[in-house]
């Protein structure tokens, strides 16, 4: 019953999500009515931020190109934290925090830990001292008998989670098949300058190309797979993030730079 009521809940998400989409590519067939007549009120403040982001937001992205943050706690391997471990600081996060955010700073080193955000810690942000230097791994793996789902080293599931410069490694190994270093189930979750290392498969809907160019972008000898089309500007457009993932509605408001559109536009 829960697996269901998560499934059910998850459906909705995306069905209230994906009509905007397809209006968008102009699946054909597809309308919508707009369910709102009102006019919404200004989503931008003249100086290109968001409108609903607090002093604070609008603050980190107007001052620097990677957020800087005050931390709450620290976590710190050597003793000199607040904590010795990720889960410890987690711990004691606050609970269904509903405004500001909560930081959790952690030093430089290798967490041999599996850590969970769990689904009523929100709004957590995570910084590290960069994706080579702060790195969280372990080595559950589906061989050694651990379902796939639970051989994740980190897993994000409280919602608002940000992480900033940090890694997330899985070392099973490819012989062990099944071994996740991240799964993320997290609404609006941002990972900004991170690394992901595991050895799990990558899983595509479709697979489209637009504008390859640049050294090495030989296009002669491109591969002929069912289904796969070189893609229009207006149709890349459609994955970008602003309509895609609907970012200008929350990514700015954490914290973190973001170009909503494509590069060349």
């Amino acid at each position: 019953m829960k697996s269901a009521k998560e499934i059910t809940s998850n459906a909705l998400v995306i069905v209230g999500k994906i009509s905007s989409f397809l209006t968008l590519i102009q699946v054909a067939g597809f309308s919508r009515r707009l369910l709102e007549e009102e006019p919404a009120e200004p989503a931008w403040y003249v100086d290109g931020n968001p409108s609903w982001a607090s002093h604070g937001d609008r603050r980190l992205l107007q001052t620097s190109a990677t957020p800087q943050f005050t931390p709450n706690v620290t976590v710190a391997k050597d003793g000199s934290g607040d904590f010795t471990t990720i889960s410890g600081a987690l711990a004691k996060a606050p609970k269904k925090l509903l405004h500001g955010r909560y930081v959790i700073y952690v030093k430089e080193g290798v967490y041999e830990e599996t850590v969970e955000v769990d689904k009523n810690t929100w709004n957590i942000t995570m910084y590290g001292d960069g994706e080579q230097k702060t790195i969280v791994t372990g080595s559950k793996n589906f061989i050694d008998g651990v379902k796939t789902y639970h051989t994740a080293t980190f897993a994000a599931i409280g919602d608002g989670f940000m992480a900033v410069d940090m890694a997330f490694l899985n070392t099973a190994g490819a012989n062990k098949h099944q071994a996740v270093a991240l799964r993320v189930q997290a609404d609006r979750a941002i990972f900004l300058q991170c690394r992901m290392e595991a050895y799990q498969d990558t899983l595509t809907l479709s697979y489209a190309e637009y504008n390859n160019k640049g050294p090495g972008a030989d296009t002669s000898k491109r591969v002929n797979w069912a289904g796969f089309k070189v893609i229009s500007q207006e149709e890349a457009s459609a994955y970008t993030v602003a309509p895609f993932i609907q970012g200008d509605d929350w990514i700015s408001k954490m914290g973190a730079p973001v170009r909503l559109g494509l590069y060349n536009e």
